[in-house]
């Protein structure tokens, strides 16, 4: 799940590369998302973002920057912007994480396929 209460887009004219600013929570679930938890996430529907997909992550000792392939595609490089901050909604907790994302990322980040991958 990805929350983006707060979001900055601005173009890039070479090569229409979108940076956004995001301030994200996010949780991982093996099994189906609670009722309760996406009734109170997406204010019983009016706002926020719940999806099921497929992602690729590239594999590496760096918690503050994120290589993707967003459904399994768009690659897409993330810098987080400070210390996560702990986060807490009865009893969900997460880490509440300020990210710069550019997308895509083709031309500004090599995808380096000797890198190792995991599916997510």
């Amino acid at each position: 799940m990805n929350n983006t209460p707060e979001a900055t887009r601005s173009g890039s004219s070479a090569r229409n590369v979108v940076v956004d600013r995001t301030v994200e929570v996010r949780w991982f679930f093996d099994e189906q998302l609670p009722d309760a938890v996406h009734r109170w996430f997406t204010h019983d529907g009016s706002t926020g973002l719940s999806e099921t997909r497929r992602d690729v992550y590239r594999l590496d000792d760096r918690a503050d920057v994120g290589v993707k392939l967003r459904f399994e595609r768009v690659l897409e490089f993330k810098q987080r912007q400070g210390p996560a901050r702990p986060f807490r909604h009865r009893e969900l907790v997460g880490k509440l994480e300020r990210w710069w994302r550019w997308s895509p990322a083709d031309g500004v980040l090599p995808a380096d396929i000797g890198a190792a991958w995991i599916d997510v």
